[in-house]
């Protein structure tokens, strides 16, 4: 006997109902899924045209911070000293020189001068200045400070021994120098090396002391200058 389904109205409405339950469910779920997903999408940070400008401009006004600062420190700092326009008593490169003993500078063929404390080659001498100087009272030489024993003019250019001067035969020495150093421009001869912007002040300084001219606080050193 065949079996027949019946179903009564009332029962169908009710499986159309649950139809209809169900796909407003299955909607409802997909809409909040993708409410969701927009909702995740905004929290997101994406990197913009504005936000790259901002960056720019922050990174702008850090170097230029930093510019600012390190210029005020290089400006705050001290000048450096500027190197005067002429170097007057650096090393001479000239040939003529005596060597640095009395025995290279006879075998040389130089001359000690009393006036210039100095062994120079013969063209460099000025034997008129170094007689007159040899010739004055006041032109002594000592072997001490105390003044104990006086010294020939040999014995202190053979450079061996301390040779000592009295502040009057200091200044004697400082006078002729001077006049040495006329005569030479005069006649349009170099100066040798030991007359230098250093040697002039150093005359000035002795003759503006003032002290006892027969103290002796100077010892007469024995020099090789180039000329």
């Amino acid at each position: 006997m065949p079996l027949s389904l019946t179903v009564r109205p009332s029962e169908y409405s009710k499986l159309e109902q649950n139809q209809l339950e169900v796909e407003k469910s299955i909607e409802g779920n997909t809409g909040h899924a993708r409410c969701l997903q927009q909702y995740e999408n905004r929290q997101q940070p994406t990197f913009t045209t504005g936000r790259l400008a901002f960056l720019l401009a922050l990174l702008a006004t850090v170097v230029t911070i930093f510019d600012y600062a390190t210029r005020g420190r290089i400006e705050a700092s001290p000048p450096a000293p500027i190197e005067p326009p002429y170097r007057y008593d650096e090393v001479d490169p000239r040939v003529r020189r005596c060597g640095h003993t009395p025995a290279e500078a006879r075998f040389r063929g130089c001359i000690f001068s009393p006036v210039s404390f100095a062994w120079l080659p013969p063209s460099c001498i000025d034997a008129e200045l170094d007689d007159e100087i040899r010739a004055h009272p006041d032109w002594v030489l000592f072997a001490d400070l105390n003044k104990t024993r006086t010294k020939s003019e040999d014995e202190w250019a053979a450079d061996e021994s301390d040779t000592w001067l009295t502040n009057r035969a200091h200044m004697l020495h400082c006078v002729y120098s001077w006049r040495r150093m006329h005569r030479d421009l005069v006649a349009g001869r170099e100066l040798h090396t030991g007359l230098g912007v250093r040697h002039t002040k150093h005359c000035s300084e002795i003759i503006m002391w003032q002290r006892d001219p027969d103290e002796i606080v100077t010892g007469a050193r024995v020099i090789y200058p180039g000329c």
